[in-house]
């Protein structure tokens, strides 16, 4: 007996320690890294509870540390600040040894957000000049592989790649150029760690401490806490629920085709559906996954006909096989791809083509979506023909009888899940020593933008206080323009956000781009990524490296009645303030609260606003609006002017019971 619990001891101990048979430590610190100069290292990994781990720096100059991993197997050590631009090479002794080669000591910085922060260079615009002029051996990229996690991990995936032309066109567009404006300027290296996700919410980025403190998010957290108990039997059943699903549709796939490609079928019967446009925004279609067939005929003048064409549809979410006059001209399984596809010159023969695209969504949104301009008809010294507009659409019966996807249960494949990708992409990057965050989100919050009031600025405080470094920069990007331009001035929920997130500049050691002239009424992701990567670059030029540049543009600071006119000052005009041509997109309201365009004019460093049959004005508004593409104040440095409401009435994201602080500071606090 007494041999049997020996031998069982044994082998628990070996066990135990083959848990943490080597020394780990995190993926930040590998080859090629950054490391933020002037600072205390912070560096972290696993080993065998107990084992002693040294921590070697070698910059010319060596430094040790010594720590011990504790009883789940986890150390930290916070070691020396080293010097800037300084190479190093890192060694941590333990159970093995690691090291890191090829290291910088440099600036560090954070790159986060939704899809404008995601959004790589390879899309921005002028990319292939970009990416062949990228080569900066002391830009350094960290992309962090997207995960989703109901509690703070610290497990981290990703790797540092030195700035080539040979990988920078997946570099975040926005943190390359932000990068490589601070790198010429300050001569220090740079990293940059694109922690990002598009489409998604603040919430999801935040911690649930801090979710449950504030009180838009309060009774969210109250549900998601409850599911965190619940998760494993919400998984198995999701599981099988989706396995059925999955079944169902693949049944519904395989059906016979009711030849609907054919150039005599007869699609008049069906419904229509504008295209661009995704499935999801068409009540018939919401949250639908499967495949919908579009079908329209063109008429093709004279001088076309018996002419080799081009067939351009955009961009189609997921995969299409496109037909003309029945016969296959192409298929495409990349929902980024641009669709063109030849058309021969012996099915452009007649007088009218029929055009019929075959579209499958497996997931998310699907369907044309792009740019309408890209939906074209071409033929060679033509003028194209538009196919932007109605198309005809209909599904199969067996696609029918397919029911909605499954909903994915929180912390599974849902990144929108509250403090889901905090605990996956930002826990796993503290205490990661930094410089500061740079984050360009918000368009997911806008249906929200008023509880953006106190999500973002609990965010930025929440970032700031699990890092432990202070209140580090915090630099973020104003929502570009985007929708179609309003004819008439009134409320809108994209300049609501846009107000939350100037108002956020009342925390501490914040900085913002505004981005309101270079977005793009039919793209939500403007391609004119290096405006807004310089712009982000001038403010912490500015207000953290102390260089003597303008990096905002006018903000407003008071009005004044005179009379029949509204007197507008502004701060950041200290040079006086510019337009192009007559100034636009001002609004001003009487106590009726009705807005009129008004006519508006510069005077030094403030502007004069009436309207004739207005005698008496109370509000003046800005660039109020979903896309203000017209707005044209700026000042002198030629940075444009922050959008702006003098009043302060109920919005269209208002709760009905809002609670209204007296001042915006007392919301997001110091």
């Amino acid at each position: 007996m007494l041999l049997r619990l020996t031998i069982f001891y044994l082998l628990a101990f070996l066990l135990r320690s083959s848990v943490f048979a080597e020394t780990t430590v995190s993926a930040l610190f590998s080859d090629h890294m950054v490391l933020q100069h002037s600072k205390p290292i912070k560096i972290w990994g696993t080993d065998t509870p107990g084992q002693e781990v040294t921590i070697r720096i070698d910059f010319g100059k060596k430094t040790e540390t010594k720590v011990k991993a504790n009883a789940k197997g986890n150390w930290l050590a916070t070691c020396p600040a080293v010097p800037a631009k300084k190479a190093l090479k890192i060694s941590v002794i333990g159970s093995s040894t690691q090291q890191v080669e090829n290291a910088v000591a440099g600036e560090v910085w954070v790159c986060s957000g939704q899809s404008n922060m995601e959004w790589p260079l390879r899309a921005a615009a002028k990319a292939d000049a970009e990416i062949k002029a990228a080569t900066y051996p002391l830009i350094r990229h960290f992309l962090v592989e997207k995960q989703i996690e109901p509690q703070p991990s610290r497990s981290v995936r990703g790797k540092w790649e030195i700035c080539s032309p040979e990988v920078a066109g997946h570099f975040s567009a926005v943190a390359y150029f932000y990068a490589r404006r601070l790198h010429k300027d300050t001569k220090m290296p740079i990293g940059i760690i694109n922690s990002s996700w598009g489409g998604t919410v603040v919430e999801a980025w935040t911690s649930a401490e801090t979710l449950r403190k504030l009180e838009a998010s309060k009774h969210t957290m109250k549900h998601i806490d409850e599911i965190r108990k619940s998760l494993p039997d919400l998984q198995r059943n999701y599981t099988r629920e989706l396995a059925g699903w999955w079944n169902q549709l693949q049944d519904a796939l395989n059906a016979p085709s009711p030849g609907w490609n054919a150039k005599s079928f007869d699609h008049s019967s069906w419904k229509t559906i504008p295209a661009p446009g995704h499935f999801e925004t068409h009540s018939e279609l919401h949250n639908f996954d499967g495949k919908v067939w579009f079908r329209r005929h063109v008429q093709l003048p004279a001088d076309w006909r018996g002419s080799q064409l081009e067939l351009s549809l955009g961009k189609i979410d997921d995969a299409d096989v496109t037909f003309v006059n029945g016969q296959k001209v192409g298929e495409t399984a990349n929902w980024e791809a641009k669709r063109l596809y030849k058309i021969p010159k012996q099915l452009a023969k007649d007088e009218r083509l029929t055009i019929a695209v075959e579209v499958l969504d497996t997931g998310g949104v699907g369907g044309f979506h792009g740019n309408p301009e890209a939906m074209q008809l071409r033929c060679k010294g033509k003028k194209p023909i538009p196919l932007a507009g109605d198309w005809h659409w209909n599904m199969t019966d067996a696609m029918r009888e397919v029911p909605p996807k499954p909903d994915t249960p929180p912390f599974t494949s849902n990144p929108n899940t509250p403090t889901a990708l905090h605990n996956g992409m930002i826990a796993p990057l503290i205490p990661f020593t930094i410089k500061g965050v740079i984050w360009y989100q918000g368009e997911s919050n806008v249906s929200a933008a008023h509880a953006y009031r106190s999500l973002f600025p609990g965010m930025v405080r929440d970032w700031r206080q699990k890092w432990g470094q202070g209140d580090f920069p915090f630099l973020y990007v104003q929502l570009a323009n985007f929708l179609a331009p309003q004819k008439t001035p009134g409320d809108s929920a994209w300049a609501e956000l846009r107000e939350a997130q100037t108002l956020a500049l009342s925390l501490k050691n914040t900085g913002m781009a505004c981005a309101i002239d270079i977005g793009e009424a039919e793209d939500i992701h403007p391609k004119n990524k290096q405006e807004v990567g310089e712009r982000l670059a001038i403010v912490a030029l500015a207000n953290v490296y102390g260089k003597k540049l303008v990096s905002r543009g006018p903000e407003y600071a008071s009005m004044k009645r005179r009379g029949k006119r509204i007197e507008i000052r502004f701060k950041h005009a200290e040079n006086g303030l510019v337009s192009k041509g007559p100034l636009k997109h001002f609004a001003i309201s009487g106590s009726d609260r009705k807005f009129r365009w008004a006519k508006a004019e510069i005077e030094k460093d403030r502007v004069s606003v009436s309207h004739p049959q207005i005698p008496e004005p109370v509000a003046v508004r800005y660039a109020w609006a979903n896309n203000p593409a017209s707005a044209n104040l700026r000042n002198k440095a030629n940075l444009p002017a922050v959008p702006f409401r003098t009043d302060n009435w109920a919005g269209i994201t208002t709760p009905k019971k809002p609670r209204i602080p007296k001042t915006m500071k007392a919301e997001v606090g110091k």
